[in-house]
């Protein structure tokens, strides 16, 4: 294999969203070629993409030291000391950036999309606005600029850039992905406006798109939900819990997409003994990590049962990757999927807390189908049936999960939360035996970075209008109406 085709071999496991393969190759050739600028860039765009952010710094630093003046290695530097939340540091390099592209248009409105967004999940969104629409100033057809303008609840777009938008789709002068993108903004636009024709036409166009772009089987997802009941069953998950020397308290925020779980990390990282890590990766990490180093040829959780007695490996791994996050004696991990390690967290972890975020399912599919997502990521959210399918079988494991151990995973109803925020927060404090900490009430003005969807929404207080919003587009809904009726096996929770 020449080394082009190693390259494009790591681009494509990217956009697949294979981070782990993608970091292996990119990584071992940074060894074999440790000052072509390209391979080091490429490695940190790919440690960074699969949760390393520190590694995905010292690549940028490698591409740096050969080439002073890389703007793309300025940038990963930038995104990495911001997923650090070294948010100075981000902006001070992303500044300097913007110093040596004066006079190219193009290239300061990609530098100010990105600083802009550093604004916005770190909660300055009034600059962030103002920042965008100098992006989009400098270059009109920015689609990434437009598109986050487009989710500003009090702004969004003018007539005029709505006008453009629309030009630029119909005028067949865009890529597929800003297609993608300049469809979601317009959909963004029109729902801000109530205009639910306009929004769903254009919302269904994104959807369809990326759907053809992304790759998600149904029927694989739910041989995977079943092969993980008959692992973790009742019997298997009496037995005591794996030695682990962690001490690090975890709390799993997990639940579906959309959830509110933004909005629960950001309450339960206010108390003074809660870090919030955000969504990292480090279970699937470490789990893959184990598998590696014990050769373990068949995927989890087949290997489960015979490895009971080792599973505190996994934790211990665990908390190595979280070492330079946590700065308190407990730490949040609101990647969504770990419901369907809550088994292996049970074992493995004797201390970690989980957190099951329920909303009103079809408002939580709805709100799905709302979003673009980053490249191959949630790729089930792009079509109705595969949401409708894809909750019921999150409903069926976590129907599991209270079965066999009850008690063991705390549910908290957003629409209760956000109707009476504080004795819910009090009953979480509560399960997690935390103190009571008056500035849980205080979330939205918690500054540790948000970096989903909802980094909006959650510096704006509570606010109640997303509750009961699918039923103004009922018509527009089909396979999710199907969720009104509860599941055969769905807990009364």
């Amino acid at each position: 294999m020449t080394l082009d085709q190693a390259m494009e071999l790591v681009k494509e496991r990217i956009a697949y969203a294979d981070y782990s393969s993608a970091t292996r190759i990119s990584g071992q050739l940074a060894v074999d070629l440790p000052d072509d600028v390209r391979i080091l860039l490429l490695a940190a765009e790919s440690q960074y993409m699969d949760g390393r952010y520190v590694e995905s710094e010292r690549y940028a630093d490698q591409a740096l030291a050969v080439d002073r003046g890389s703007l793309v290695g300025m940038v990963w530097k930038a995104r990495s000391l911001h997923a650090q939340g070294r948010h100075p540091a981000a902006l001070s390099l992303i500044d300097a950036a913007l110093v040596r592209v004066v006079g190219d248009a193009t290239l300061a409105s990609r530098l100010l999309n990105e600083k802009a967004t550093i604004l916005m999940d770190s909660g300055d969104l009034e600059a962030a606005y103002a920042q965008f629409s100098l992006s989009v100033d400098a270059n009109n057809r920015n689609i990434d600029s437009l598109y986050y303008l487009s989710r500003f609840r009090d702004q969004g777009l003018s007539d005029d850039l709505v006008k453009w938008v629309a030009f630029l789709i119909d005028s067949d002068q865009l890529s597929p992905a800003d297609r993608i993108m300049a469809h979601f903004a317009l959909a963004n636009e029109f729902a801000r406006r109530g205009d639910p024709a306009r929004q769903f036409r254009h919302l269904d166009a994104g959807n369809k798109a990326k759907n053809h772009a992304v790759s998600y089987d149904t029927g694989t997802h739910e041989a995977e939900i079943r092969q993980t009941i008959r692992t973790f069953s009742q019997s298997f998950m009496e037995a005591p819990p794996a030695a682990s020397s962690g001490d690090l308290t975890v709390i799993f925020i997990v639940g579906m997409p959309r959830s509110g779980s933004t909005l629960v990390e950001q309450i339960v990282s206010g108390h003074a003994a809660v870090t919030a890590a955000g969504e990292v990766p480090f279970l699937k990490q470490a789990i893959g990590e184990y598998q590696e180093h014990h050769g373990l040829a068949d995927p989890y959780p087949f290997w489960i049962p015979r490895e009971a007695a080792r599973l505190g490996e996994i934790a211990d791994g665990y908390a190595r990757m979280m070492a330079p996050v946590a700065q308190t004696p407990c730490v949040t991990d609101k990647s969504l999927p770990n419901y369907l390690f809550a088994g292996l967290i049970h074992l493995a972890f004797p201390n970690a807390k989980i957190i099951d975020v329920r909303r009103h399912p079809v408002d939580t599919c709805l709100s799905c189908y709302r979003q673009l997502f980053a490249g191959a990521a949630l790729p089930f959210v792009y079509s109705l049936d595969n949401l409708a399918a894809r909750y019921r079988q999150y409903e069926k494991l976590m129907a599991h999960w209270h079965a066999v151990r009850p008690g063991r995973v705390h549910t908290l109803h957003y629409e209760q939360l956000v109707s009476d925020p504080e004795p819910v927060i009090r009953s979480v404090l509560d399960y997690l035996e935390l103190d009571w900490d008056p500035q849980c009430l205080q979330f939205h003005k918690n500054r540790q970075a948000v970096r989903t969807q909802s980094n909006t929404q959650v510096r704006q207080g509570v606010y109640k209008d997303s509750v009961g919003r699918w039923e103004a587009s009922r018509e527009y809904l089909g396979p999710l109406l199907t969720l009104l009726e509860p599941a055969a096996d769905a807990p009364k929770l």
